[in-house]
């Protein structure tokens, strides 16, 4: 297919059979190459859920989430392949285990919220109004005393997280941290502020779907997130 009428270029490429989680929920494995007059090519890995295309990129290696090559340099495609032979799981059996890992790590409701605020306050540099590091610090008042939105954004998200751990698509078979983490990929997925009620594409909401964005820096720090409290 094409991207911003011909800019730049993608395939995608099924890579294995489905694979089953836990509790017998199908996830599917995608290889993605994206190529254009952007400047780079990018060679990603992702595996959705296709019971709601919930989807979350996985890593290639251990040192990124995707190879990008710019066109500044050389493309050595031989080099390519056998990095991807090398550090590419094809079985992604990883995925189906790092799933169980959550699974196993019980959390109550209140778990559920403090988690949900870790991942949050990740992201408050750019949707709270500043770097902060515990909910009380998001600013409430300018310095002339009006009113200031963040943490008003901040109470929506964490309220829209909490509807989602409840009744998410899929969230009723789903148990433990791994459900706690995938209120948080079905929320950047389906209901964020980037994708909530939009009815056309913009260059604004390309950015922030695009590998790399907002969307992708949300799911990773989740993930990131779970996997240490589950260690």
């Amino acid at each position: 297919g094409q991207i911003d009428n011909g800019l730049a270029v993608f395939a995608v490429a099924r890579v294995t059979e489905r694979d089953r989680l836990y509790n017998d929920e199908p996830v599917e494995h995608f290889l993605l190459i994206r190529d254009g007059l952007d400047g780079s090519m990018i060679i990603g890995q992702q595996s959705a859920l296709p019971v709601c295309a919930n989807a979350f990129t996985t890593w290639l290696s251990t040192a990124r989430a995707d190879l990008r090559y710019t066109h500044k340099s050389t493309v050595d495609i031989d080099g390519v392949v056998e990095h991807l032979a090398a550090s590419l799981d094809f079985n992604f059996k990883h995925v189906v285990e790092q799933a169980e890992r959550m699974a196993k790590f019980q959390v109550s409701t209140l778990d559920a919220t403090r988690y949900f605020e870790r991942v949050l306050l990740t992201q408050s540099g750019g949707r709270y109004g500043g770097k902060v590091e515990s909910v009380n610090d998001i600013p409430r008042r300018a310095q002339d005393g009006r009113e200031l939105p963040h943490r008003r954004a901040f109470n929506r998200d964490l309220a829209m997280l909490q509807e989602c751990w409840r009744k998410g698509n899929g969230q009723t078979e789903r148990v433990g941290l791994h459900k706690a983490f995938h209120a948080v990929t079905f929320w950047a997925n389906h209901l964020t502020a980037n994708r909530a009620g939009v009815t056309t594409v913009t260059e604004r909401n390309t950015r922030q779907m695009m590998p790399g964005g907002n969307r992708d820096k949300i799911i990773n720090s989740a993930f990131n997130i779970a996997m240490s409290i589950a260690a």
